[in-house]
């Protein structure tokens, strides 16, 4: 259905020199901050592309599972790959588009609406995803019982707040 790069395929690596020899001769790229931030536009695309794939490839397995009473090891591990890519999409999608703006012109009202509201999207697409991506991969270990998940989603709880009570007192 989709044919994948292959390892002796790097096509892509003479793409990225040129690219580079090209923002280095206009001045584009005075740095490795400035090399580091392409790199990382330029990965976004490829990134979201994949996840993209991958989340059309699981949506059938993913809905299957949802529709499910007795889940098994593959549904949850199906699940877990579809909220991960779709999360992963969605985060790499916002921050492709805050540094986009920010390499454009770092003042623009554009770029301080995405850094000002990033944390209220890392929440959903970061975190939340991420948390529910785990929660499904555990729980597909331990299918048989949700205790594990359950007890890990607890340590990690009294973890962030621990960390946040620290935090606070810190800031006073």
């Amino acid at each position: 259905m989709f044919k994948f790069v292959r390892y002796k395929d790097t096509w892509w690596l003479a793409l990225v020199f040129i690219i580079s020899l090209v923002a280095v001769q206009t001045n584009a790229v005075k740095n490795l901050y400035d090399f580091a931030e392409l790199v990382s536009l330029f990965l976004t695309i490829p990134t979201i592309s994949i996840s993209t794939v991958v989340i059309f490839l699981f949506t059938p397995a993913a809905i299957l599972a949802l529709t499910k009473e007795e889940k098994e090891y593959s549904d949850w591990l199906a699940l877990g790959i579809w909220v991960g890519f779709i999360g992963g999409a969605w985060d790499n999608a916002w921050w492709g588009g805050a540094w986009t703006h920010y390499y454009l012109d770092k003042s623009s009202e554009w770029t301080t609406f995405f850094f000002d509201n990033g944390v209220i999207n890392n929440i959903p697409a970061r975190q939340g995803a991420d948390i529910l991506a785990g929660y499904c991969h555990i729980r597909g270990v331990h299918s048989k019982s949700k205790e594990f998940s359950v007890k890990t989603w607890k340590f990690g709880c009294y973890g962030g707040a621990a960390f946040i009570s620290f935090l606070m007192i810190v800031r006073l």
